[in-house]
């Protein structure tokens, strides 16, 4: 097939798509309509922190945040996803995430299981708890643009959300609970979670009869 007779581009995950690659893209296919599909309250693309502001702006930037903002492309918004399941999430508590994990394999039925992790340290521990077990174990930038019909989401914290950025982090915390069919279950300590932004939405959201607290006094969750 040649370039010439591709009408249409269906790019998906553009938040993640840098600037040049898009470049690459329109240049290459330059008769066909391209259709962006994405969200922009997910991660943007990599950026090499070593790169300069101003070279980073121009080759790296972040399309589909500037495109909706400036309207430079006509814009259709997905208020409805048909996909999305029932309550998309349901948080549990428990003193050892290996061990929901396993508690909800046998009660589902299935491997299909993703644990995110905020932290890749977190995630290292996780896997050698969990052994060969046929689970995705990684951080919470990994899977963007996967999704798995359970995940558990570790948000182990031994200091107040507030003081870390990076947990709180709203595109983040989108991406880790929006990669589920059917089961999310999060994992955290109320004693440290804030008391606004949103962690403190997404708490106030989810059903008391969706809440497990746990009796545990440490405040790690391996101990």
């Amino acid at each position: 097939m040649k370039r010439e007779t591709i009408k249409t581009i269906q790019a998906n995950e553009v938040s993640q798509l840098p600037l040049y690659a898009f470049t690459a893209l329109a240049l290459t296919f330059g008769r066909a309509r391209i259709a962006l599909v994405g969200d922009i309250r997910q991660l943007p693309p990599f950026e090499d922190p070593d790169l300069p502001r101003d070279l980073a702006a121009f080759a790296i930037s972040r399309i589909l945040a500037s495109a909706t903002r400036t309207k430079a492309f006509p814009v259709i918004n997905l208020i409805v996803g048909r996909r999305c399941p029932p309550p998309i999430t349901k948080i549990y508590l428990n003193a050892l995430s290996v061990r929901i994990v396993n508690t909800i394999r046998e009660r589902t039925g299935t491997t299909n299981i993703g644990v995110l992790c905020f932290y890749k340290a977190q995630a290292g521990l996780v896997s050698t708890l969990l052994g060969d077990s046929p689970f995705y174990v990684g951080t919470i930038d990994g899977p963007q643009g996967h999704e798995f019909k359970v995940v558990v989401v570790l948000t182990t914290r031994t200091s107040p959300f507030r003081n870390c950025p990076f947990l709180k982090d709203d595109n983040r915390i989108n991406v880790a609970i929006s990669r589920t069919k059917r089961i999310c279950c999060v994992l955290f300590d109320t004693a440290h979670a804030s008391p606004r932004g949103a962690w403190s939405g997404i708490i106030h959201r989810i059903p008391t009869s969706a809440r497990t607290s746990c009796v545990a006094t440490s405040r790690s969750w391996f101990n």
